[in-house]
């Protein structure tokens, strides 16, 4: 039956298609934690039934926390899990009484490895050879060498490129069916090219045999021939392989604004923002060196791009938010909502909730933020007992009580004194030395105790392009020194840091903390701004109203006050009786990111605070 089967066309062969999913790389420290297959042939009109079953892990482990996000395999779920022998059995007897000789994977290397693990773990006496001794085809080694432009291989890339709405969750039953998909499309383009039975591929796949005394790759000349198709092969000729036509996108606006990019379903899979969409957009389609992974595989499935032009970068930040929150883009990271929530406190910092009310009217934060650690410290200096937990991980308990006192030493705290600290004396102390940071900086507006750059913060570190930086306003960022030590993994101990180091970690806790502290209160007075600026050479005004953006246009000629430097106008802000919605805070926070980029390019900016009800929107008075 086996040996007929052999001679079968590609599209007519019934195969095994399969997928693993695994809490780790190699069966040596991993184990399989969900299997899905099919059976089926390329040629069936119907898909096959897609099956999946989750694996019980040893002594009843959870998938690792990493492996539970990209999964979504949660402990939950786990209690719904097989215990492996049972799974192994029921694929040996489909392998069996299908007379199965050839599985299909997509990463064909990976499945191998940790089925044939899995059936030497778990034979059968029913099969005890045929399930451990599939012949693997591999179909991203297959679309490496049919389109060697494609930009990526990945399952997600392929199976978009040929038109498939791939899910972003990692599971065993959608990479099964993708799989399948691309067999089918796989198969047809080779039997085009004449290959039509399996040995034909299998030696097709085989890599050319290398000719003695030929010069390596590395060292030929770099003149290039032309593949069949015209496309010059690693030289100046060659382009990506893509699904959306080229004029599509050179076809588009200089103006600043924001896009989408579609599969072939019209499902947004990223959202941007650029100062020139035509400039932007482009940039993913061209040029190959420096490239991200994503990147690739994202620009492999779009077949379709939306635009929406608008008068400055930074209304295209705004609306950029918004869309993310609205279509969650499964390539966007930054913006999304995934887990995060907002949380309030007392103000005492004693208690917290996840709504303002009377006593908790401090906020919001995020949750996470470095205020949670903070109040740690605290709780630890009032019982004579820290938590190590405060840094990371990264001190023992002597190191930890070695660098708080070194810190408050430095700050010349008595150490009597450090049962009676409370949060808002450490903050008010982090928002000293924060401001001590920036004196440099200092332009006093009209209050004469609050400074433009300390409303705005510090210069961003890293790009600022305007679009691919991503602003740290929420007061999550340590700084370089807690970074540092962080990345050097177990190299960096308590005995390898010096008591500067040691001190600079608390430091940089408290600063942040600070900073948390101070952007929040920002936060919530943009909610209700008349803010204008100049920008791409045209002066707006915009007016918020309990952070939504309800009017914006440009400031006639006839109305403009010409200002040589910015100016801020306080307000008066009643507590919040109403939460604010994660989207509103974003976009508060993007605003505050934007204004920011343009102060520190200097451009002209003014701010009117309180003035979202009965504006007239017209010129200052």
């Amino acid at each position: 039956m086996r040996s007929n089967q052999r001679l079968s066309s590609l599209s007519d062969q019934k195969m095994l298609f399969v997928d693993c999913q695994t809490t780790g790389a190699t069966p040596a420290t991993a184990h399989l934690l969900e299997l899905g297959w099919a059976v089926g042939r390329a040629i069936d009109p119907v898909p096959p039934a897609f099956v999946s079953m989750l694996v019980a892990l040893p002594d009843q482990q959870l998938p690792p926390p990493r492996i539970q996000k990209i999964t979504g395999i949660t402990a939950e779920a786990m209690t719904a899990a097989r215990q492996p022998a049972s799974v192994a059995a029921d694929l040996h007897a489909l392998v069996h009484s299908e007379g199965i000789v050839y599985a299909v994977a997509h990463w064909a290397q990976f499945e191998r490895t940790f089925l044939s693990d899995f059936f030497v773990r778990h034979p059968s006496t029913l099969d005890p050879f045929g399930a451990g001794n599939l012949h693997y085809i591999c179909t991203c080694q297959i679309a490496k060498k049919l389109y060697p432009e494609l930009p990526s291989r990945a399952i997600r890339a392929v199976g978009g490129y040929f038109g498939l709405d791939v899910e972003e969750m990692k599971r065993s039953a959608g990479h099964v069916e993708s799989t399948y998909f691309i067999w089918q499309k796989l198969a047809l383009d080779l039997e085009k090219r004449g290959i039509g039975e399996i040995e034909e591929l299998i030696e097709w796949l085989k890599p050319a045999p290398k000719i003695a005394g030929k010069k390596s790759s590395r060292s030929a000349s770099p003149a290039k021939k032309a593949d069949e198709h015209g496309r010059i092969k690693n030289g100046v000729g060659e382009k990506f392989l893509l699904p959306l036509e080229r004029l599509r996108r050179l076809d588009l606006p200089s103006e600043p604004g924001v896009y989408r990019m579609l599969n072939s379903h019209g499902k947004i899979l990223y959202v941007g923002k650029a100062t020139s969409l035509k400039s932007r957009v482009n940039s993913y389609f061209t040029g190959r060196k420096g490239k991200a992974s994503k990147t690739k595989e994202l620009i492999s499935q779009v077949f379709d791009l939306h635009v929406s032009p608008l008068a400055t970068p930074l209304e295209a930040a705004l609306l950029e938010n918004d869309l993310i929150k609205e279509h969650d883009p499964p390539y966007n990271r930054a913006l999304k909502k995934r887990d995060r929530s907002l949380i309030y406190f007392s103000a005492d910092f004693a208690s917290l909730a996840e709504r303002p009310d009377g006593e908790h009217c401090c906020g919001p934060f995020p949750r996470g933020s470095t205020i949670e650690p903070l109040i740690l410290l605290v709780e630890g200096l009032r019982t004579g007992r820290l938590d190590p937990g405060l840094f990371w991980g990264l001190l023992d308990q002597e190191a930890t009580d070695r660098a708080v006192a070194l810190f408050f030493a430095e700050q010349n705290v008595d150490a009597k004194a450090l049962s009676e600290i409370t949060v808002r004396n450490i903050l008010a102390l982090g928002l000293s030395l924060y401001r001590r940071s920036m004196l440099d900086g200092l332009a006093l507006a009209g209050t004469g105790s609050l400074s433009l750059t300390y409303f705005l913060g510090p210069p961003p570190s890293g790009s600022d392009d305007g679009e691919n930086s991503e602003d740290c306003v929420d007061g999550r960022a340590i700084d370089g020194l807690v970074e540092g030590i962080v990345d050097a993994g177990d190299e960096a101990n308590s005995e390898t840091l010096t008591d500067e180091e040691l001190c600079g970690l608390v430091r940089g806790l408290v600063v942040s903390s600070a900073r948390a502290y101070a952007v929040t209160k920002t936060l919530v007075r943009l909610l209700d701004t008349t803010i204008k600026y100049e920008e791409k050479k045209r002066r707006r005004q915009l007016v918020f109203q309990e952070g939504r953006l309800i009017y914006s246009a440009d400031i006639p000629p006839s109305a403009r006050v010409e200002e040589e430097s910015a100016v801020f106008r306080p307000g008066r802000r009643n507590p919040l009786h109403q939460p604010v919605e994660l989207a509103t805070y974003d976009r508060m926070r993007v605003l505050l990111g934007e204004v920011r980029r343009l102060h520190n390019r200097g451009h002209w900016l003014s701010f009117l605070e309180g003035q979202g009800h009965g504006c007239g929107y017209g010129a200052e008075k």
